[in-house]
């Protein structure tokens, strides 16, 4: 097996599991700071002295996790303000549940199948194929939390679907390398 398409292969699943954690660090201090902004902090955040921490104890020390936003400067508070800011901390929420619903079987299929690859039959195209499942998944979730945070449609669902087809490459990948493990002399 050539050593060089082996090495890309592993550099390929390395960086884009590198890639992918630091979008989901992203998205999930993207929601913290929605938080901030929403007054869905906790009440114990508020010795952070950071500005929109302070929200509970403004509000007579009483948590209310996100149904009052943070005081502004004026100490006075719009409606549509705050309709805004539970609506952009709704949105972050459910790109961090988005990711817990795909990274995890990405992150799987991505490394079972490089597994599977790496003590299976050798095959080239099988190894071309792996990098650019990998790569499809990561540019499709890149691409879908950028378009969810800024509301663009159709390019979410366009980027989620590519990211769909980059781990059903991956799975097809995974079940070829496993049945030339399998079929293996011991």
């Amino acid at each position: 097996m050539p050593e060089s398409l082996h090495r890309e292969a592993f550099l390929t699943a390395a960086g884009c599991t590198v890639a992918l954690y630091v979008k989901q660090l992203i998205v999930n201090f993207g929601l913290g700071g929605q938080r901030f902004k929403s007054g869905g902090r906790p009440p114990e955040d508020s010795k952070l002295g950071l500005p929109g921490a302070t929200s509970f104890a403004d509000q007579n020390s009483t948590p209310n996790y996100g149904t009052s936003p943070a005081s502004t400067e004026s100490g006075i508070i719009d409606a549509a303000d705050k309709a805004k800011a539970k609506e952009e901390e709704k949105r972050w929420q459910r790109m961090v549940q988005n990711d817990l619903e795909n990274l995890p079987l990405g992150f799987t299929l991505m490394w079972a199948s490089l597994l599977c690859l790496t003590f299976g039959t050798y095959d080239e195209t099988n190894f071309e194929v792996f990098m650019a499942g990998c790569g499809l998944h990561a540019v499709g979730r890149y691409g879908h939390s950028y378009c969810f945070a800024k509301a663009l449609q159709p390019w979410r669902t366009i980027f989620f679907a590519l990211s769909q087809i980059g781990m059903l490459i991956l799975a097809v990948i995974l079940v070829v390398a496993a049945d030339s493990v399998k079929n293996m002399p011991v």
